[in-house]
């Protein structure tokens, strides 16, 4: 390889390690919500293929193409476009493939969200439609409910548009840490055999907590139902304080 030919493709390589740094900080830290389910969000498994395919598919840009008619027509070229176009749509592509995977819903509908901690605060995963209809099976094969239940999760009935699952699931998300998350199974009332399960349970509005307690008289498991938010006395909508504040310090809800 000829100098000259050595030295433009170190230029070539500057300018395109400047496209990636950029992309990877903007597409990194971002997640995109459309029609309250996540569609784009990179973790950190995802950063990784973002970059391996990045780095492994650029040489092949360049060599798909003679050296001379690079130099030559670089500049101006469709090929030089999508050459620094390459890291984003590897981003944008690993991207979507993360968020079908982690499966996650927010209480806003379109939304682009900012940070990681923002991620992992305002978003959740709902129980699948076949993770509801074995739950509805189970709830309605049962005489008593409760022994069906896991009394260390809170079942919380929402729908992506009620305005009182907004305000509690907001407030709930921010307060419980990351790593008890999984304590709460959420069930949307739109989903496939939704309805039979919150009819086995006797739930009938979305928002709607239920947990097994035990009761303080005889000891015995109960269900428990109280739903997440409700209207106060100037009619606005504000979350069940003490509700999540049990739920976040474990008391007996």
């Amino acid at each position: 390889m000829l100098k000259k030919d050595r030295d433009f493709l170190k230029q070539l390589y500057k300018s395109y390690l400047v496209v990636m740094i950029g992309t990877g900080i903007i597409l990194s830290s971002i997640y995109l919500t459309v029609e309250y389910k996540v569609i784009y969000h990179l973790s950190l498994y995802g950063v990784l293929a973002w970059l391996i395919l990045s780095i492994v598919l650029s040489p092949l840009f360049i060599y798909t193409k003679g050296m001379k008619h690079i130099q030559e027509h670089f500049i101006l070229s469709n090929w030089s476009t999508l050459l620094f176009l390459l890291p984003t749509i590897v981003a944008l592509s690993v991207g979507m493939i993360v968020a079908h995977q982690e499966n996650r819903q927010q209480m806003t509908s379109y939304n682009i969200g900012i940070s990681f901690m923002d991620y992992q605060k305002s978003t959740f995963r709902p129980y699948t439609d076949k993770q509801t209809t074995e739950l509805a099976e189970k709830l309605e094969a049962a005489g008593q409910k409760e022994q069906v239940l896991d009394d260390k999760k809170y079942y919380i009935f929402y729908k992506s548009t009620c305005p009182y699952c907004k305000v509690g699931l907001t407030s709930l998300l921010e307060r419980l840490p990351e790593d008890r998350q999984q304590e709460l199974v959420f069930i949307d009332l739109n989903s496939d055999d939704a309805e039979r399960v919150a009819n086995a349970l006797g739930v009938d509005r979305a928002g709607t907590v239920v947990a097994v307690v035990k009761d303080k008289e005889n000891g015995n498991s109960k269900l428990m139902k109280e739903t997440i938010a409700f209207d106060d006395d100037k009619d606005e909508i504000v979350a069940n304080k003490d509700l999540i504040d049990k739920i976040v310090a474990k008391e007996n809800v």
